[in-house]
């Protein structure tokens, strides 16, 4: 599966190159893919992700379980649900569920399991911290920048 992961992301990032000599993402995300996931990582784990610099100034936190449930998403792959803890507010919509993927030390979250013109979450696990980004988003015909998304593992 780490395989089909890997050769999944490089196919799909493959233009992304840069130009500074640096890795491209591709290639950034299959040497995650070939790493150990980290120990903290793991079913029964309690961890928080939040987007420290929100572009409206609203901060958005997220408190999950990690569990071995597959959950269905709109992405291809394995996928797994988060159990929520502490969920910012859904206000009068259906309740967002929460799933991911993590191939090696490359995790993929998404947090609006069901809906599909919704991005989902890309990065890298370290020794109980994540960082990643959000690959898009709902907004046609407006320019983009993608929050940052860190996470830490709740003792």
């Amino acid at each position: 599966m780490k395989i089909l992961a890997a050769l999944a992301l490089t196919s799909m990032l493959a233009g992304c190159a840069s130009t500074r000599g640096e890795p491209s993402n591709a290639e950034r995300f299959a040497t995650l893919v070939a790493e150990p996931t980290p120990p903290e990582w793991r079913v029964g784990a309690i961890w928080e992700f939040s987007n420290p610099e929100p572009h409206d100034g609203s901060r958005s936190s997220w408190i999950v379980r990690v569990t071995n449930t597959p959950i269905e998403t709109c992405t291809s792959g394995e996928w797994r649900e988060l159990e929520p803890i502490r969920a910012p507010v859904q206000g009068t919509r259906e309740p967002a569920r929460y799933a991911y993927s993590v191939s090696g030390r490359l995790l993929m979250l998404d947090f609006n399991a069901g809906t599909c013109d919704l991005a989902d979450i890309r990065g890298e696990l370290t020794e109980g911290a994540f960082v990643g980004q959000r690959s898009g988003g709902p907004f046609p015909g407006r320019d983009f920048v993608a929050p940052r998304i860190v996470g830490r593992s709740v003792p």
